[in-house]
């Protein structure tokens, strides 16, 4: 690896990847599993990688997974009356922004996905 520095970013940022994995997936074991393998998977397929902008470039990549895990995924658990409960982690409602709303999903609007723009003015990227 190209010096401590890098290799202590790298080692943090598994780190971070698995404990981020378990707060979004929490008692869900069998994701939480998974994502434990994809993470360390994605690890040994770069561990050769030498170069310095490659490894930062994979940091800038393990920053960017952590941030999708901890503010970009939830998960339902299905609830006695047949429909699914999600409940939002403390990173996600920290994180919303003000203007932001959930909206329910019933088994009508469940059939087809609704896409919000919540950019200024509309002015997404496309």
């Amino acid at each position: 690896m190209a010096s401590n520095s890098v290799r202590a970013q790298v080692l943090g940022g598994y780190r971070r990847l698995i404990r981020a994995s378990r707060q979004t997936f929490g008692a869900d074991k069998r994701a939480v599993v998974e994502a434990h393998k994809a993470v360390r998977a994605a690890f040994l397929e770069n561990r050769d990688v030498k170069d310095v902008s490659a490894l930062q470039g994979l940091i800038k990549g393990i920053d960017e997974a952590e941030s999708m895990l901890l503010y970009n995924i939830v998960q339902g658990q299905a609830n006695e009356q047949g429909t699914y409960q999600v409940t939002l982690t403390d990173p996600q409602k920290s994180h919303m922004r003000k203007d932001e709303e959930l909206t329910e999903i019933t088994p009508d609007t469940g059939k087809t996905p609704v896409v919000t723009k919540s950019c200024p003015d509309g002015g997404c990227p496309s």
